[in-house]
């Protein structure tokens, strides 16, 4: 099992190669491709997640940035 996006990736571009020796793609390798390029797409937003919540771990509150107050007068 593929652990990175890249590797999925990898593995999507590898099932899209045709096996039959007349440059078609079977149904089985079309749905191969989507299932790993389904995955990697999986992974990359996990990975993004995790370093969102890295981010939020690592920012006190009072150096978040905030939109100046307008006042009316």
């Amino acid at each position: 099992m593929a652990d990175t996006a890249a590797e999925y990736r990898k593995l999507a571009r590898q099932a899209l190669i045709p096996r039959d020796g007349f440059n078609r793609l079977s149904a089985g390798q079309l749905h191969e491709a989507d299932v790993h390029a389904s995955l990697a797409k999986a992974v990359a937003l996990d990975r993004i997640a995790d370093a969102l919540e890295a981010l939020a771990a690592n920012t006190a509150p009072d150096t978040v940035l905030q939109a100046p107050i307008h006042h009316s007068h």
